[in-house]
Protein backbone atom coordinates (compact mmCIF):
# COMPACT_ATOMS: atom_id res chain seq x y z
CA UNK A 1 0.00 0.00 0.00
CA UNK A 2 2.83 2.14 1.05
CA UNK A 3 4.31 2.01 -2.65
CA UNK A 4 1.27 2.53 -4.65
CA UNK A 5 0.68 5.58 -2.51
CA UNK A 6 4.57 6.41 -3.06
CA UNK A 7 3.90 5.90 -7.08
CA UNK A 8 0.58 7.89 -6.84
CA UNK A 9 2.45 11.33 -5.25
CA UNK A 10 5.26 10.62 -7.61
CA UNK A 11 2.89 11.12 -10.77
CA UNK A 12 0.79 13.47 -9.08
CA UNK A 13 4.14 16.01 -8.83
CA UNK A 14 4.94 15.34 -12.07
CA UNK A 15 1.68 16.57 -13.54
CA UNK A 16 1.31 19.34 -11.60
CA UNK A 17 5.15 20.13 -12.68
CA UNK A 18 3.67 20.27 -16.58
CA UNK A 19 0.28 22.31 -15.37
CA UNK A 20 0.67 26.09 -16.29
CA UNK A 21 -2.20 28.47 -14.82
CA UNK A 22 -2.55 31.59 -17.20
CA UNK A 23 -1.84 35.26 -15.60
CA UNK A 24 -5.14 36.46 -14.46
CA UNK A 25 -6.63 33.43 -13.84
CA UNK A 26 -9.66 32.91 -11.51
CA UNK A 27 -8.67 29.26 -10.28
CA UNK A 28 -7.02 30.15 -7.12
CA UNK A 29 -5.66 27.25 -5.93
CA UNK A 30 -5.48 23.89 -8.64
CA UNK A 31 -3.55 20.43 -7.44
CA UNK A 32 -2.52 19.77 -4.05
CA UNK A 33 -5.08 20.45 -1.50
CA UNK A 34 -8.86 18.95 -1.44
CA UNK A 35 -10.24 20.89 -3.70
CA UNK A 36 -9.91 23.19 -6.62
CA UNK A 37 -10.62 26.78 -5.61
CA UNK A 38 -12.22 29.26 -7.94
CA UNK A 39 -13.25 32.60 -7.31
CA UNK A 40 -15.69 34.13 -9.45
CA UNK A 41 -15.07 37.68 -10.38
CA UNK A 42 -17.38 40.47 -8.37
CA UNK A 43 -18.55 37.09 -5.76
CA UNK A 44 -18.76 36.30 -2.23
CA UNK A 45 -18.23 33.06 -2.29
CA UNK A 46 -15.02 31.00 -3.87
CA UNK A 47 -16.38 27.47 -5.54
CA UNK A 48 -14.78 24.09 -4.30
CA UNK A 49 -14.34 21.28 -7.09
CA UNK A 50 -13.23 18.06 -6.50
CA UNK A 51 -13.73 14.58 -8.01
CA UNK A 52 -12.90 11.00 -6.79
CA UNK A 53 -13.04 7.66 -8.69
CA UNK A 54 -14.43 4.33 -7.18
CA UNK A 55 -13.40 1.67 -8.67
CA UNK A 56 -14.74 -2.15 -8.06
CA UNK A 57 -11.84 -4.17 -6.29
CA UNK A 58 -10.21 -1.14 -5.28
CA UNK A 59 -12.38 0.93 -3.41
CA UNK A 60 -15.27 -1.26 -2.80
CA UNK A 61 -16.21 -5.31 -3.29
CA UNK A 62 -19.47 -6.74 -4.09
CA UNK A 63 -18.75 -9.55 -1.47
CA UNK A 64 -18.28 -6.83 1.27
CA UNK A 65 -20.46 -3.80 0.12
CA UNK A 66 -24.59 -3.65 -0.98
CA UNK A 67 -25.07 -1.78 -4.52
CA UNK A 68 -26.29 0.83 -1.80
CA UNK A 69 -23.36 0.94 0.34
CA UNK A 70 -21.11 1.51 -3.04
CA UNK A 71 -23.35 4.13 -3.99
CA UNK A 72 -23.28 6.17 -0.77
CA UNK A 73 -19.35 5.89 -0.77
CA UNK A 74 -19.08 7.16 -4.53
CA UNK A 75 -20.25 10.66 -3.29
CA UNK A 76 -19.14 10.64 0.52
CA UNK A 77 -15.78 10.60 -0.75
CA UNK A 78 -16.11 13.93 -2.83
CA UNK A 79 -18.31 15.47 0.13
CA UNK A 80 -15.45 14.93 2.23
CA UNK A 81 -13.38 16.97 0.45
CA UNK A 82 -15.60 19.68 0.19
CA UNK A 83 -16.21 19.59 4.38
CA UNK A 84 -12.55 18.99 4.89
CA UNK A 85 -11.89 22.62 3.26
CA UNK A 86 -15.01 23.94 5.39
CA UNK A 87 -17.08 23.91 2.32
CA UNK A 88 -20.89 23.42 1.86
CA UNK A 89 -21.89 21.37 -1.25
CA UNK A 90 -24.13 22.66 -4.10
CA UNK A 91 -24.29 19.85 -6.85
CA UNK A 92 -22.74 16.68 -7.85
CA UNK A 93 -22.24 14.99 -11.29
CA UNK A 94 -22.02 10.91 -11.72
CA UNK A 95 -19.72 9.43 -14.82
CA UNK A 96 -21.20 5.88 -14.12
CA UNK A 97 -19.23 2.93 -16.33
CA UNK A 98 -21.67 -0.22 -15.22
CA UNK A 99 -20.49 -3.52 -15.28
CA UNK A 100 -21.99 -6.34 -17.23
CA UNK A 101 -22.57 -8.37 -14.66
CA UNK A 102 -24.81 -5.64 -12.49
CA UNK A 103 -28.65 -6.32 -13.32
CA UNK A 104 -31.03 -3.20 -13.21
CA UNK A 105 -32.08 -4.23 -9.46
CA UNK A 106 -28.35 -3.60 -8.40
CA UNK A 107 -28.12 -0.64 -10.88
CA UNK A 108 -31.21 1.06 -9.04
CA UNK A 109 -29.93 0.25 -5.17
CA UNK A 110 -26.79 2.13 -6.05
CA UNK A 111 -28.55 5.06 -7.30
CA UNK A 112 -30.67 4.77 -4.46
CA UNK A 113 -27.56 5.02 -2.02
CA UNK A 114 -26.05 7.81 -3.82
CA UNK A 115 -29.79 9.69 -4.53
CA UNK A 116 -30.34 9.82 -0.80
CA UNK A 117 -26.78 11.02 0.35
CA UNK A 118 -27.40 13.62 -2.49
CA UNK A 119 -30.82 14.79 -1.12
CA UNK A 120 -29.83 14.68 2.63
CA UNK A 121 -26.74 16.46 1.98
CA UNK A 122 -27.90 19.36 -0.18
CA UNK A 123 -25.85 18.27 -3.20
CA UNK A 124 -28.38 16.99 -6.39
CA UNK A 125 -27.20 15.49 -9.04
CA UNK A 126 -27.03 17.63 -11.73
CA UNK A 127 -25.91 15.32 -14.67
CA UNK A 128 -22.72 13.08 -15.79
CA UNK A 129 -22.18 10.06 -18.39
CA UNK A 130 -22.95 6.00 -18.76
CA UNK A 131 -21.12 3.68 -20.13
CA UNK A 132 -21.11 -0.60 -20.20
CA UNK A 133 -18.07 -2.24 -19.53
CA UNK A 134 -16.57 -5.41 -16.88
CA UNK A 135 -15.88 -3.90 -13.95
CA UNK A 136 -17.63 -0.71 -12.00
CA UNK A 137 -16.02 1.98 -12.37
CA UNK A 138 -17.50 5.90 -11.42
CA UNK A 139 -15.89 9.44 -11.28
CA UNK A 140 -18.12 12.01 -9.18
CA UNK A 141 -17.48 15.81 -9.08
CA UNK A 142 -18.75 17.48 -6.62
CA UNK A 143 -18.93 21.45 -6.09
CA UNK A 144 -19.43 23.50 -2.85
CA UNK A 145 -18.56 26.50 -1.74
CA UNK A 146 -17.38 28.73 0.78
CA UNK A 147 -16.82 32.33 1.88
CA UNK A 148 -14.75 34.31 -0.06
CA UNK A 149 -10.98 33.77 0.86
CA UNK A 150 -12.33 31.02 4.10
CA UNK A 151 -11.14 27.77 2.64
CA UNK A 152 -9.52 25.61 5.17
CA UNK A 153 -5.86 24.65 3.57
CA UNK A 154 -3.86 21.47 4.24
CA UNK A 155 -1.20 24.44 3.74
CA UNK A 156 -2.62 25.61 6.84
CA UNK A 157 -2.01 22.84 8.78
CA UNK A 158 0.71 22.96 11.94
CA UNK A 159 3.13 19.63 12.21
CA UNK A 160 1.77 16.83 14.66
CA UNK A 161 -1.44 18.66 14.28
CA UNK A 162 -4.64 16.27 14.21
CA UNK A 163 -6.69 15.50 11.29
CA UNK A 164 -10.18 15.50 11.75
CA UNK A 165 -12.45 17.31 8.99
CA UNK A 166 -15.45 17.07 10.07
CA UNK A 167 -14.69 18.73 13.51
CA UNK A 168 -12.95 21.30 11.67
CA UNK A 169 -15.70 21.66 9.37
CA UNK A 170 -17.66 22.37 12.71
CA UNK A 171 -14.75 24.61 13.95
CA UNK A 172 -15.29 26.48 10.59
CA UNK A 173 -18.52 27.64 11.35
CA UNK A 174 -18.21 31.42 11.69
CA UNK A 175 -17.59 31.07 8.23
CA UNK A 176 -20.67 28.46 6.84
CA UNK A 177 -23.10 27.20 8.61
CA UNK A 178 -21.80 23.83 10.13
CA UNK A 179 -25.05 20.95 8.93
CA UNK A 180 -25.11 18.23 11.56
CA UNK A 181 -27.42 16.63 8.57
CA UNK A 182 -24.43 16.89 5.89
CA UNK A 183 -21.71 15.34 8.56
CA UNK A 184 -23.62 12.43 9.53
CA UNK A 185 -24.37 11.85 6.55
CA UNK A 186 -21.36 12.11 4.36
CA UNK A 187 -19.19 9.09 6.44
CA UNK A 188 -18.67 6.10 3.27
CA UNK A 189 -20.73 3.71 4.91
CA UNK A 190 -24.46 4.03 5.62
CA UNK A 191 -24.15 3.04 9.09
CA UNK A 192 -20.52 4.07 9.87
CA UNK A 193 -19.52 8.41 10.11
CA UNK A 194 -15.64 7.06 9.13
CA UNK A 195 -14.01 9.72 7.15
CA UNK A 196 -12.04 7.47 4.92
Amino acid sequence: MAAGLSRECTLLSRIERAVSVPRGSQLRLGIGDDCAIFRPRGGTEDLLFTTDMLLEDVHFRRATHSAEDAGHKALARGLSDIAAMGGTPRFCLLSLAVPRWADQLWVDEFYRGFLRLANQTGAPLAGGDLALTDRLACDVTVCGAVPRGASLLRSGARPCSPVRPWSRRCMAARTTSCSSRFLQAAGHRRDSTAYR
